[in-house]
């Protein structure tokens, strides 16, 4: 599935958020996030993150895999503190 890297996640009002902040943004935040789980990831997991974070740093279109998608979407919920631009964010990622 491919998704805009640019796009803005707007609140729920749809106004922008005090800084933009952009799907790209929060996709790098949430993959590179240190997590308690983490620690007992291997190299393997480690380095697809890793992975998953220089492609989403490039921007533009991305293709994402359902994998990326459940990946991305478990490590926002964790690593992001502000639940509006948690849902928000799901959304852009859930959308057709």
């Amino acid at each position: 599935m491919k998704r805009n890297l640019e796009q803005a996640v707007t609140k729920i009002d749809g106004t922008d958020f005090p800084e933009r902040v952009t799907l790209g943004a929060v996709c790098f935040a949430a993959a590179t996030a240190p997590l308690p789980e983490d620690e007992r990831k291997g190299l393997e997991e480690k380095m697809a993150l890793y992975r998953l974070a220089s492609r989403i740093s490039v921007g533009g279109e991305m293709d994402m895999s359902a994998e990326d998608l459940v990946l991305l979407k478990d490590r926002i919920g964790k690593s992001i503190k502000f639940i509006e631009l948690i849902g928000r964010t799901i959304d852009l990622l859930e959308a057709p």
